[in-house]
C-alpha cells in the first residue's frame, strides 16, 4: 500500500465556498504513485472532515515497517492561501493510550513546499533518536499525528548513556511541559534493578536565563517508603541555561539483593 512507483498529477478540486474547505488532493511531480494508490488517497482525503481558513493539519496513514527504522505515510492539509514552508516545526507521534512513541522535527528537506488549499501525501522517515519505544515494544498500527507549538530547552544526554536509556530520557523530556521561567526541576526518568547494580536516570532541568551550578544531587535508595540509604551525586558541570541534563546514576545494591522492589528518590531540602 501507498507505493510511489507510477506518477499521477491530478486536477485540482475547487472548494466549496461555504465557510468550510476540503483542500484538493494533489501530488507533485516528484512523487510515483500506484493507481490503487491514488484511489486510496482519495478516499482517506474525502473521510476527513472540512477545514476552516487558514488552517494546517496532518492525519496519518500508514506505519510501514519494511523501512528502517521505520517509515510514516501522512497525508497533510491546509488551507492557507498562499504558498508556505516549514522548517523545524515538531511533529508527535502518539499511541491509542496517547503516550509519546515519536517526535519529528519538520524541515523543508521533508517537505519543501506547502502548495496553497491543497492536501498532500509525505513519507516520513524516521531515525532511532526519533522513535522512544523499547526493544521489547513493536510499533503499533494505529497512531496518532500532531504538531506541537510548545517551545523546549535543549537536551544534553551525555555519551555514556546507552540507546535504551537516550530513548527512555528523550521520550520523558518531550512529553513533560515545559519548565517555567527562573525555576529548577529535578524528575527521576527510570529506575531498573540488575542484579547487583542499580541504575537511576534523572533529568535536571534549568529553566533560567543564565547557568546554574547545583554541585550534589541529593538522592535516597528506597525500598517502598524505608530509606535503606542516603547519597550525595556529584555535579562536576554546570548546567546551561534553558537547558536539561540527563544524568545517569548507577550503585552497587549487593547488600539489598534480596530486595526486589528498590527506586531511586530525590531527598527533599
Amino acid at each position: 500500500m501507498f507505493n510511489r512507483r507510477k506518477q499521477i498529477i491530478l486536477e485540482a478540486e475547487t472548494p466549496e465556498n461555504t465557510g468550510l474547505y476540503k483542500p484538493r488532493l494533489i501530488f507533485t511531480e516528484d512523487m510515483l504513485i500506484e493507481k490503487e494508490d491514488e484511489y486510496l488517497f482519495r478516499y482517506h482525503a474525502n473521510q476527513l472532515p472540512d477545514l476552516e481558513l487558514n488552517q494546517l493539519s496532518v492525519e496519518a496513514l500508514q506505519v510501514d515497517l519494511s523501512s528502517s527504522p521505520i517509515s510514516i505515510v501522512a497525508l497533510f492539509r491546509n488551507t492557507l492561501e498562499n504558498s508556505f514552508h516549514i522548517d523545524g516545526l515538531p511533529l508527535l507521534v502518539l499511541d491509542e493510550a496517547n503516550r509519546l512513541i515519536g517526535r519529528k522535527v519538520l524541515t523543508t528537506e521533508d517537505i519543501p513546499e506547502f502548495v496553497p488549499m491543497s492536501s498532500m501525501p509525505c513519507w516520513l522517515d524516521f531515525s532511532e533518536e526519533e522513535l522512544f519505544l523499547t526493544e521489547e515494544e513493536n510499533f503499533p498500527e494505529k497512531i496518532r499525528l500532531l504538531f506541537s507549538l510548545e517551545e523546549t530547552h535543549d537536551l544534553e544526554i551525555p555519551p555514556d548513556f546507552l540507546d535504551a536509556e537516550a530513548r527512555r530520557v528523550r521520550q520523558t523530556f518531550y512529553s513533560t511541559p515545559t519548565l517555567k521561567n527562573e525555576e529548577v526541576n529535578v524528575m527521576n526518568v527510570w529506575n531498573e534493578k540488575n542484579e547487583n547494580r542499580m541504575t537511576g536516570l534523572f533529568l535536571i532541568r534549568n529553566g533560567y536565563e543564565q547557568e546554574i551550578q547545583l554541585g550534589t544531587l541529593p538522592l535516597q535508595l528506597m525500598n517502598g517508603e524505608q530509606i535503606l540509604q542516603t547519597l550525595q551525586v556529584a555535579l562536576t558541570s554546570p548546567i546551561e541555561a534553558k537547558t536539561t541534563l540527563a544524568i545517569k546514576v548507577v550503585l552497587d545494591v549487593t547488600e539489598w539483593q534480596d530486595q526486589d522492589v528498590l527506586q531511586f528518590r530525590v531527598a527533599q531540602a
